[in-house]
């Protein structure tokens, strides 16, 4: 096994931008870091590389702080392999906070990792990558899409937070919340579904746009109104919106733990591509 480390986002880029980019959905987390990596001046911590053997790539990895470290693999390695390739992150960054990585590397590696530090690990979530190419036609529920305004900004800024609360098991900050919804509002990456009565019932949103694609995320419908395929609308229509817009796919993250949400978005015609699993680390 050869560990080889890049300090400079743009050799990183330039030895691998063309390999990650066939397969840019699967590789979305990580093209999506280093893009934000090269055009941010104040350059957090960071340190991205490749596990190699004879020139073969095995692994691919990129840490940017406060994030995850981001893993995603071409074949399996060894466990002694897995092991140095841990020691070695440990060494560049002790306070590592997780890994996100297909789970037959980030449980051994949070594992190796509490052996050398000490550190104690769970698992968060795991997730199914969904990908959509061409949209299946369905019943679905009459109503329609418009972009959300600064005037809807209570309702969502709710929604945000329970959509945390029930999808991710985590708290967040209302203030957090407020200020990550009007970007969104600002640059037109959150979207609301009225249904027949102009009643809003759903939301989903732009998470990250690539060169091929679009990520969706935040695909939230109101308590009191679910069972009625708003979910499923909100998602037709964000799909559709962005493929019209010349983009080839459309893609977004599922609950592994949810095989029901896994169904119904197949039934618009995505297919699931690969997983990751979120491993936290904590002392």
């Amino acid at each position: 096994m050869a560990l080889v480390f890049y300090d400079s986002v743009d050799d990183f880029l330039t030895h691998h931008e063309s390999m990650l980019l066939k397969h840019e959905a699967k590789h979305q987390l990580m093209l999506s870091n280093a893009y934000r990596l090269k055009t941010n001046a104040s350059k957090p911590n960071h340190f991205m590389g490749i596990i190699h053997e004879n020139h073969d790539i095995k692994v691919i990895f990129l840490y940017m702080a406060p994030y995850n470290l981001l893993v995603d693999s071409f074949s399996e390695i060894s466990t002694e392999d897995l092991y140095d390739f841990t020691f070695a992150i440990y060494q560049k960054c002790p306070s590592l906070p997780g890994i996100n990585a297909p789970f037959y590397i980030a449980e051994p590696f949070c594992e190796f990792f509490h052996q050398i530090s000490g550190k104690f690990y769970y698992k968060r979530l795991g997730m199914d990558i969904m990908v959509l190419h061409e949209l299946e036609s369905i019943d679905l529920p009459k109503g329609s899409m418009r972009l959300a305004t600064l005037d809807d900004l209570n309702l969502v800024n709710q929604w945000v937070l329970s959509f945390h609360q029930e999808s991710l098991n985590e708290a967040v900050k209302l203030e957090d919340v407020d200020k990550s919804n009007r970007l969104r509002i600002e640059q037109s990456r959150l979207f609301l579904f009225e249904n027949e009565h102009q009643m809003i019932v759903s939301m989903g949103a732009i998470a990250r746009t690539l060169q091929k694609g679009c990520s969706l995320s935040l695909i939230y419908s109101d308590a009191l109104k679910r069972n009625q395929g708003y979910g499923l609308a909100i998602t037709h229509y964000l799909s559709k919106h962005i493929l019209s817009l010349g983009y080839e796919y459309v893609t977004l993250f599922v609950d592994l733990s949810n095989p029901i949400s896994n169904r119904v978005y197949q039934k618009l015609g995505f297919k699931v591509i690969s997983s990751q699993y979120d491993f936290r680390l904590i002392d």
